[in-house]
């Protein structure tokens, strides 16, 4: 069975998406901490998030934001634009499918892009969309349903970079001890170039036959283990089960549960490379079993520090391997980030 262009343009006419049920079935849940950034502008919030951010970054890689500032409806908005994107016909769509001969992954891909085991494919659809400013408007034409909502799109982005990711880089570079508590939010220039994205996503069931194939060779996942690129992920919530993490030092996957009113987020594969692995990076799977199958979708912002990532990561790593303990980092170890950004190379 797959997706036809009604059913995924119905999710559009929900009154909110976060009003479907949540799901029932008892599961092995990832005990994720809540990071909440209301208390960051409070006296002694800074330190207190920074503490509790490096142990999440530390035991799982992954966490909680409640109050980030979105509303529910704004949140919903962009899953309808997303419902509305999706059921567009896939020949109106190939004209904004991801271009190889430009820098980066920006637009659409249909179902079916990437292959996996046993004659499988991915039954992913997706769109990434750029940052809305000066360089990739002008680069990019947007489907119309973006298009017509640009002023939302463009506001719902740059909150998520100006107040949700400012904090968080805030807080890594405390944990990091640098001196300037605003050097990494700095490198994450809006209006430069960079990887940066809103992903919007769509699992289209998975036919008989495929379900056949995953039940006979005991496939767990419809998108395998893996760390992001970048710095963070910030996915919206989504009302049902589907995602999976596996805890640092374990071997068994947990579920993440869609925790109301937050944004999860995955601390990603950058600054664990600037850490030489002392931030380490979540490792994220989604289970394609029965039970969560059927048509969801699912948004998230991946932010990137890629533009000065090939400038540095070789000196970090001669640093790293001089001073790095896996077990009881010495105090200031970080310092050879700080060189690296006093000299100019960052």
């Amino acid at each position: 069975m797959h997706i036809t262009s009604a059913s995924v343009l119905a999710m559009a006419n929900l009154t909110s998406y976060q009003s479907i049920p949540s799901t029932t079935a008892s599961l092995d849940w990832a005990d994720l901490i809540a990071i909440d950034l209301s208390l960051f502008d409070q006296p002694g919030g800074k330190q207190l998030l920074a503490a509790q951010l490096k142990h999440a970054i530390s035991t799982v890689g992954f966490f909680y934001v409640p109050n980030s500032g979105l509303s529910e409806a704004e949140v919903n908005e962009q899953f309808a634009l997303a419902a509305q994107l999706f059921s567009l016909p896939d020949e109106g769509k190939q004209q904004y499918r991801v271009d190889p001969s430009k820098q980066g992954f920006f637009g659409w891909e249909p179902r079916g892009s990437r292959k996996q085991q046993h004659r499988l494919v991915d039954s992913l659809e997706l769109y990434d969309d750029p940052k809305w400013n000066d360089i990739f408007n002008a680069e990019y034409a947007r489907p119309p349903p973006l298009a017509a909502a640009a002023k939302k799109c463009e506001a719902f982005q740059r909150h998520l970079h100006n107040h949700v990711l400012r904090r968080l880089l805030v807080l890594s570079a405390i944990i990091m001890e640098l001196d300037d508590e605003e050097q990494l939010w700095r490198l994450h220039s809006y209006p430069s170039r960079s990887q940066c994205h809103l992903r919007y996503l769509l699992y289209h069931p998975r036919t008989p036959a495929e379900l056949a194939t995953i039940r006979e060779h005991g496939i767990e996942h419809n998108v395998y283990g893996h760390t992001d690129f970048g710095t963070f992920t910030l996915l919206m919530r989504q009302p049902v089960a589907a995602l999976q993490v596996r805890p640092a030092g374990e071997e068994e996957w947990k579920w993440v549960k869609p925790l109301k009113h937050s944004i999860t987020v995955n601390f990603a594969d950058t600054l664990s490379f600037l850490t030489g692995g002392y931030l380490e990076s979540g490792t994220i799977a989604s289970c394609c079993r029965r039970r969560i199958r059927g048509v969801y979708g699912g948004m998230g912002l991946f932010t990137s520090l890629d533009r000065m990532m090939g400038r540095c990561l070789s000196l970090w790593r001669v640093h790293c391997s001089r001073e790095r303990r896996w077990k009881g980092m010495p105090t200031g170890v970080c310092r050879p980030l700080v060189l690296l950004l006093a000299n100019g190379l960052m």
